[in-house]
């Protein structure tokens, strides 16, 4: 994403995690990059309460956003896209700068067709997606499952 960027954990140089990671909404916020789940939940609460450093550094991760998913739309041409993780809990903070860099960088006739939204169940899926696995066994054969 960015030649001569910051070091990636995965130790290649300017990768798009370097850009939209946690760590990298920490550091634009001007918060510690491995605050954790405590710092992102700090930020959300300052965002909530119309702090402009917050939403000045939301917006433009939202804009690094879009720049990374405008490559991936235009490439795959998805339906849909769904945001996870702390890209959903920060959607509404992200929303604008993030459809302004999708106008600007997607070809028109696949934007129109994508629909971006942050996923529905938020920091639940990974457990509703286990759950979901478990039961799969006994809904395929309830009388041999485990």
């Amino acid at each position: 994403m960015v030649p001569d960027g910051r070091p990636c954990n995965c130790g290649s140089r300017g990768c798009w995690e370097t850009e939209i990671g946690e760590g990298a909404l920490l550091e634009r916020a001007g918060r510690p990059p491995d605050g954790g789940r405590a710092a992102v939940d700090e930020l959300l609460a300052a965002a909530a309460d119309g702090d402009a450093t917050t939403l000045a550094a939301l917006a433009e991760h939202g804009r690094w956003v879009g720049i990374g998913l405008a490559g991936v739309i235009n490439v795959f041409d998805p339906e849909m896209v769904v945001l996870g993780g702390s890209l959903a809990q920060i959607h509404p903070y992200i929303a604008a700068s993030l459809t302004n860099e999708l106008a600007t960088r997607v070809f028109e006739e696949i934007r129109v067709q994508t629909e971006v939204v942050p996923a529905a169940l938020g920091g639940d899926a990974p457990l509703v997606g286990a759950a979901e696995l478990a039961w799969d066994l006994v809904l395929a054969d309830p009388a041999h499952a485990p």
